[in-house]
């Protein structure tokens, strides 16, 4: 996939003081630890050094919103990314986890005014498990940095 203008836009921004948070779940962690790979490796594309990083792990997606939710997390902090993967399994604990972590992280990120991304992926099976954790990591890292460049932008109109 070439990069396009918006991309090359991207690229100028100066983002050496930002600081994000990382947090992913260990649960399906062949599939998580693909995910945070990538989306490492496109923050590093878009000027963001690991320094700027923090990491963060948790046992399971449903877990993410408490830890975003923490003062110590959201607090100095430019940003969060939260990444897991849940798998349909055979009871309603899929429905369960899917929806309440991604209400979790969306009521923080209006509660704490803090972008805060959903990068969970919610699948059906381990096939697309695998083919979703090797393609959105980037993209989920992607959205983190055009929305913590909005946030600033916004903070900097208010200024004016």
């Amino acid at each position: 996939m070439g990069q396009n203008i918006d991309d090359l836009e991207l690229l100028k921004i100066d983002r050496s003081s930002y600081r994000l948070r990382i947090i992913y779940s260990l649960f399906n962690g062949k599939y998580t630890e693909t995910l945070l790979a990538d989306s490492c490796s496109e923050l590093e594309l878009y000027g963001i050094e690991s320094p700027q990083v923090q990491i963060t792990k948790v046992p399971g997606a449903l877990e993410i919103p408490f830890v975003i939710s923490r003062r110590s997390v959201y607090e100095n902090c430019d940003g969060i990314l939260a990444l897991g993967c849940i798998l349909r399994g055979e009871t309603y604990h899929f429905e369960i986890v899917a929806n309440e972590s991604a209400r979790g992280i969306q009521e923080a990120s209006f509660t704490k005014n803090i972008p805060c991304i959903n990068g969970i992926l919610t699948v059906d099976n381990e096939a697309q498990a695998f083919e979703r954790s090797v393609s959105k990591g980037r993209s989920f890292a992607k959205t983190l940095i055009y929305m913590v460049d909005l946030s600033k932008s916004l903070e900097q109109e208010h200024k004016d």
